[in-house]
């Protein structure tokens, strides 16, 4: 039954932020609302399709009129472990790339047109920028959203991103806290741990961390990852009372809203992991499988009846969601956008981005092969599910009109999905052949992480005459070709970095960019 208008009620359901699956909205916001759930996570991906997400948006507030005047609050991330990180946009340069241009005005304004369209659509709230230093070249899903490994850039730049995304409209949450930069899977089934000594993690990983508190980032989202140098119980970061009120709350000084890392597989169980990370300080817990998100909201309905939950605690959580809410426009003031890709201003952002953070990370006399007659070009394509797959028709268009002047002269195009397998690899070396009168200029996409990929890529230095490399997303590729005549990153893969890795080859341009992390082999 709906509670009438006008009132409102401390509910201990209040402390989840529930996660909406793409279909099926309606009738989950309807569940989740009718058990006194008051924020919701959209998936990042919808930031594609803005008409879509608007539209959710909308129906998510005029659902939640009917539940009384409580504050609703509407975040969007991706739905990656170890937490809800912003995917990659490749329109927008990718936080990496910032880092390798280190000016702050340019993360600043990456951040406000991100932040314009999310609030243009209805957010709140999104999952950026990363706080975690980019330690650990094998970490899953890569650095590229990372601001590199030096923990005064990325403070720097972390920070000057999320002041455009308030600009924009929208509140930053840094992820994620204590630094989830270097995890080492556990022995058993169960969350990651983050082996670092306790010198380590205050002299390095929680630096940016601290320089949030000090700025007032609006929240920040606790990891569900084992940190043994602060909990020495084995209690995951995102439900520890030493962690969260200890380090992050009183060591820190952090004011703004706590949200606890996924609860869906946390040992403990989600609902009782949901309390426990209640108790211990976070202002918001995430679920994201709606079995596991009713029967979180239910256990702490009951949690708070019987006293389990302080009413304090609940109160202390409103209070935040409402601060974060006020530094925001309202909905009904904020700004229409146009999609990312159909905006000037954000194209002409990522122009001058690429061409900035070109790196040549090394080079012989000769440089990168530049297009000719005598050149084969290979390029390795995101999965068709990636949010980069959507840049594919316009990264190969610029490399076809590339090449067309020398096509005639047997100039080659070859696409490679990122793992090829037996059929692709057979079919492209009986294409290839051997002609060691011919250079070979490679696009690679994380083939430091992709054997099958690297192996072929070695074949193609095998048959030709020389070799070049140009690192599409992690800049880790350039230690695996010891060989080649030159390498290069553009820390993104969209028609801009393709074009600027080609101005590289061309010599139009001249590389500017400096490398945010340590590739081995190619120390300075």
């Amino acid at each position: 039954m709906r509670p009438p208008k006008g009132s409102v009620s401390l509910s201990g359901a209040a402390l989840i932020l529930a996660g909406l699956p793409r279909k099926g909205t309606q009738e989950a916001l309807s569940a989740y609302l009718s058990e006194g759930i008051r924020s919701f996570l959209f998936p990042a991906s919808l930031l594609r399709e803005p008409e879509a997400l608007a539209s959710l948006c909308t129906l998510a507030r005029r659902e939640a009129q009917a539940f009384g005047p409580a504050p609703l609050l509407l975040a969007l991330g991706g739905w990656d472990s170890p937490a809800p990180n912003f995917p990659s946009l490749p329109e927008l340069p990718s936080p990496l790339g910032l880092a390798a241009v280190g000016d702050r005005r340019l993360a600043r304004l990456a951040g406000f047109q991100l932040g314009r369209l999310a609030s243009s659509c209805g957010i709140d709230l999104v999952f950026a920028p990363r706080l975690d230093l980019a330690s650990d070249p094998k970490v899953p899903g890569g650095v590229l959203e990372t601001f590199g490994e030096d923990p005064l850039l990325v403070s720097a730049l972390a920070l000057a991103w999320a002041k455009g995304l308030e600009s924009g409209g929208v509140a930053a949450c840094g992820t994620a806290f204590p630094g989830c930069g270097c995890l080492s899977p556990g022995v058993r089934k169960g969350p990651a741990s983050l082996a670092y000594g306790a010198d380590r993690l205050e002299d390095a990983e929680l630096y940016p961390f601290f320089r949030a508190s000090r700025h007032r980032l609006p929240a920040l989202l606790a990891a569900r990852v084992y940190v043994p140098a602060f909990e020495p119980e084995r209690i995951p970061a995102a439900r520890s009372a030493l962690i969260i009120e200890g380090r992050l709350r009183s060591s820190l000084g952090f004011r703004g809203l706590v949200i606890g890392d996924a609860v869906d597989e946390d040992p403990e169980g989600p609902a009782r992991a949901a309390i426990l990370g209640a108790l211990a300080g976070c202002d918001l817990v995430l679920a994201l499988d709606p079995s596991a998100i009713l029967a979180t909201a239910k256990a702490l309905k009951a949690a708070a009846a019987e006293g389990e939950v302080p009413a304090p605690r609940l109160a202390l959580s409103a209070s935040r969601v409402a601060a974060l809410l006020e530094r925001l426009p309202s909905p009904m003031r904020r700004p229409r956008a146009l999609a990312l890709d159909a905006s000037p201003l954000v194209q002409a952002l990522g122009a001058r981005a690429s061409l900035r953070a070109a790196t040549l990370l090394r080079s012989g006399p000769e440089g990168l092969a530049a297009p000719g007659p005598d050149l084969d070009v290979v390029v390795f394509l995101p999965p068709p599910a990636s949010p980069e797959a959507s840049a594919v028709p316009a990264v190969l268009a610029v490399l076809e009109a590339a090449l067309a002047p020398f096509v005639s002269s047997g100039a080659r195009l070859y696409s490679l999905p990122e793992d090829p397998g037996y059929v692709e690899a057979e079919s492209f070396l009986a294409d290839l052949g051997i002609r060691k009168d011919r250079h070979a200029l490679v696009f690679s996409w994380d083939a430091h992480s992709r054997p099958s990929q690297e192996s072929l890529i070695h074949v193609v230095e095998e048959f030709r005459a020389s070799m070049s490399l140009v690192a599409l997303r992690d800049p880790y590729d350039g230690a695996f070709f010891p060989k080649a005549r030159a390498l290069a990153a553009v820390y993104g893969f969209s028609a801009l970095t393709v074009r600027a890795g080609l101005s590289l080859a061309s010599g139009r341009l001249r590389p500017s960019g400096n490398c945010p992390v340590a590739v081995l082999g190619l120390e300075v």
